[in-house]
């Protein structure tokens, strides 16, 4: 032990079989290793406790400094080092902090590197493994830089009964602030990077963290975990093959910011849960920038709840698949629970249910210069595979937007509340899907969903280029082209442009419906309106199941319309 202003100089030094701590600087003493092996270390025999390799600080002003450099702090019980008190400096290079054993008394703690109480540590070339519960810890200290570290195979606590198991974080910072570049988490147990409460900041680049592994007492195995108001800033970050989440922010006042982003396969949960991206709830914010998010499992990203916002800027999401349990699921971007997201060219392809969701009331989404396509690809048989899809009141405005070769909706719009506000859009190529009747449609609006689209390209869909049904329901299209509607592959039936149905409504005002099958306009039922302006309706003809069809305009069985200022023709049955 060094104090009351000693200093020491240790070169190849091996400290072996101490009680309670290797070596233990405080008082104001400060030590230089270069060379220096601390192992096997005990816990005292009175208690259990302690069994320090480096212990540098002791209580509050009882500080010391440290610069070690070629070191190894190996089996240790407690913590391989430990910096405590404010006035504490420690500074590593080269050092190796591994096989932290667990406390001989309840098996609890075999941290790594453990910082409190406002030490200042700066860790150059780390490497930090195989401890129990903690690779790095740092609580209340706000001066901690770790450069090139490695913190890896963090295993769980061995105890006490009840709790074997827990944690195995690889770094967990508590109201402490961790700035770091070139740092490598990988193969710990149940969380890979941990960020909690309000003041904690940590900002790192070049950072990796993958393969964390499930922990026995839940299941998970986030690779990032921000929560209860911390701030977490990652620049160049991958985060892959991570269990559950990839990662997760979590409550009001915290804070997560990705640029240069990726991550990709992230595992669900030990019990075939998640599996997700990026996830946002309670109240956090997420911003990213240059994203790209693959091979996730349930959703690619989600944010849910009040409060929650989510900024994505240059993102791909692809391939996100179902479930393990049953394979549903598999959305590129869910939004859900009056949360809020915000995208800005975006790219969302390969997914399998939807490739963006919006639900609940509340719930709002803008979306500029974004691309959805092939959405159902992969999935488990007769899924949906819409491209958008906006239910049970939630609203979503776009604005430069391409839907194609996606199965079942490109954009579906679905219960009273729901609205879709988009203006240069275009929606092609939709294919059908079981679970939709066989249908296709470019765009439906449904059980009372409302659809305002400006400028839009509606094309080459299955069934119907426009579909809007049942009682409430309303669809708005300015400016728009309906064509080449399909009939459906399952019966030949059907292939129409503008479809109205029992009680919905429509308006159209300068529209081209030109090259679709059995009708090119149709509005069919009690209470069905509607309004067509200055508008085009041309080269309907039959569908292959019924060749008597091919109107260009039908108004039948009680529905209504308000005509003006349209050209009907080469029509195959009757113009109207």
């Amino acid at each position: 032990m060094l104090t009351r202003g000693w200093s020491l100089d240790l070169r190849d030094v091996l400290i072996a079989e101490t009680v309670n701590a290797g070596v233990l600087v405080r008082g104001g003493g400060s030590l230089t290793g270069d060379g220096l092996v601390v192992r096997d270390v005990r816990s005292r025999p009175s208690d259990h406790g302690g069994g320090r390799g480096l212990q540098v600080g002791y209580q509050e002003e009882d500080s010391g400094q440290v610069e070690v450099t070629r070191a190894v702090f190996e089996r240790s019980p407690d913590v391989g080092v430990l910096a405590t008190c404010a006035g504490t400096r420690l500074t590593l290079s080269d050092v190796l902090i591994a096989d932290g054993r667990g406390r001989e008394g309840d098996g609890a703690s075999g941290d790594g590197l453990w910082v409190q109480a406002g030490a200042e540590v700066a860790a150059t070339r780390v490497v930090i493994e195989r401890n129990r519960e903690f690779g790095v810890a740092v609580v209340s200290s706000r001066s901690v830089t770790l450069t090139d570290v490695v913190v890896r195979d963090t295993q769980g606590t061995v105890g006490p009964p009840g709790h074997e198991g827990e944690y195995g974080y690889g770094i967990e910072v508590v109201e402490g602030a961790v700035h770091g570049d070139r740092i490598l988490i990988e193969r710990n147990r149940r969380s890979g990077l941990v960020a909690n409460g309000a003041g904690t900041e940590v900002r790192l680049s070049d950072v990796v963290v993958r393969d964390t592994m499930p922990g026995e007492s839940d299941g998970d195995g986030e690779g990032l975990w921000v929560q209860e108001g911390a701030l977490v800033e990652l620049t160049r970050a991958s985060l892959e093959r991570n269990h559950s989440i990839g990662a997760l922010a979590l409550g009001p006042g915290t804070t997560l910011t990705m640029i240069d982003l990726t991550v990709r396969n992230t595992q669900p949960a030990a019990d075939g849960t998640h599996g997700w991206g990026l996830a946002v709830q309670a109240g956090g914010a997420v911003s990213v920038e240059r994203g790209l998010v693959e091979r996730s499992r349930e959703s690619g990203i989600n944010a849910w709840n009040a409060g929650t916002t989510l900024t994505l800027t240059d993102v791909v999401v692809r391939d996100t698949q179902g479930n393990d349990a049953d394979g549903s699921e598999g959305f590129g971007l869910s939004v859900e629970d009056e949360a809020r997201a915000e995208v800005e060219r975006g790219l969302f392809e390969g997914n399998g249910a939807a490739g963006i969701n919006a639900t609940g009331t509340g719930t709002s989404m803008a979306l500029t210069d974004v691309v959805v396509r092939d959405t159902g690809r992969g999935t488990v048989a007769g899924l949906y595979g819409r491209g958008l899809s906006v239910e049970h009141g939630a609203a979503v405005e776009g604005w430069r937007i391409l839907l194609e070769g996606n199965r079942g909706a490109g954009a579906a719009v679905i219960n009273a509340g729901s609205s879709w506000t988009a203006s240069d859009v275009v929606v092609r190529d939709t294919e059908s899907a079981v679970e939709a009747g066989h249908h296709g449609y470019g765009v439906v609006v449904s059980e009372g969903g409302r659809a305002n689209v400006t400028r839009s390209a509606i094309e080459r869909n299955v069934s119907a280029g426009v579909r809007v049904e049942l009682a409430g329901s309303t669809a708005v299209l300015d400016d728009v082209a309906v064509r080449d509607t399909r009939p459906r592959e399952s019966d030949g039936d059907l292939g129409r442009g503008v479809d109205v149905y029992l009680g919905a409504r429509a308006e159209v005002r300068r529209g081209l419906i030109a090259g679709n099958r059995d009708g090119g306009v149709v509005v069919t039922g009690e209470g069905a309106s509607l309004v067509l302006t200055d508008s085009t309706i041309r080269d309907t003809t039959a569908a292959p199941a019924d060749l008597r069809f091919g109107w260009g305009l039908t108004i039948r069985e009680g529905a209504t319309g308000e005509v003006a200022r349209v050209l009907v023709e080469r029509n195959r049955a009757a113009g109207a």
